[in-house]
């Protein structure tokens, strides 16, 4: 030890080029995923237009199950200046808009950023991967039927629960996917 300092700990190191390296992915597939977004899929509107429609069938057939009302729910597609949706009816009119930004694709794109940044097995990322997209499905399907009955029944609450109770659970349901994703899996070595 010359003059009070030690000589840099090699783990140390090897873990700050892992972060480093891990950080400069994570900034690549960032500016990947949002040009090949914004250029290539938003203008011709895959997969926002399957995913939205997904969504809303969900919706609609989970309410005509619990709808104590006789009357059935149908959806429709709607092209709208700002942005495209689907609005589900009742009676021909419409009670709740599911709109393309609403369909959880950019949950479902961080989620899989994650998986596909860590260094795990190819085979542990695909099924979490698989695994992951159905759950975050059927979370923003009952997430959707939720803020129906929230307002229907009190309108007043629904901005509230649509902007940050649904939006923290679904970010919650993301972070539990991540933790069982890393936990008991092998890593692989990563040089």
């Amino acid at each position: 030890m010359l003059f009070g300092k030690s000589q840099p700990d090699k783990s140390t190191s090897s873990i700050n080029k892992g972060l480093l390296l891990f950080f400069l992915k994570l900034f690549a597939l960032v500016i990947i995923w949002e040009c090949s977004y914004h250029f290539i899929l938003q203008p011709s509107r895959i997969p926002d237009k399957q995913l939205t429609n997904v969504i809303t069938a969900g919706v609609t057939n989970c309410i005509n199950i619990f709808s104590p009302q006789a009357s059935t729910y149908t959806w429709v597609r709607y092209k709208g200046v700002d942005y495209d949706s689907d609005y589900i009816l009742k009676n021909g009119k419409a009670v709740l808009i599911i709109a393309d930004i609403c369909n959880g694709l950019s949950l479902i794109a961080i989620y899989l950023g994650f998986i596909i940044l860590m260094p795990y097995p190819v085979k542990r990322k695909i099924v979490f991967s698989i695994i992951g997209i159905i759950a975050l499905i059927i979370a923003n399907i009952i997430r959707c039927g939720l803020l129906y009955w929230i307002y229907e029944h009190h309108p007043d609450m629904f901005d509230f629960n649509h902007h940050y109770t649904f939006t923290i659970l679904m970010y919650l349901l993301i972070f539990c996917g991540w933790i069982l994703f890393t936990k008991g899996g092998k890593v692989n070595e990563v040089g």
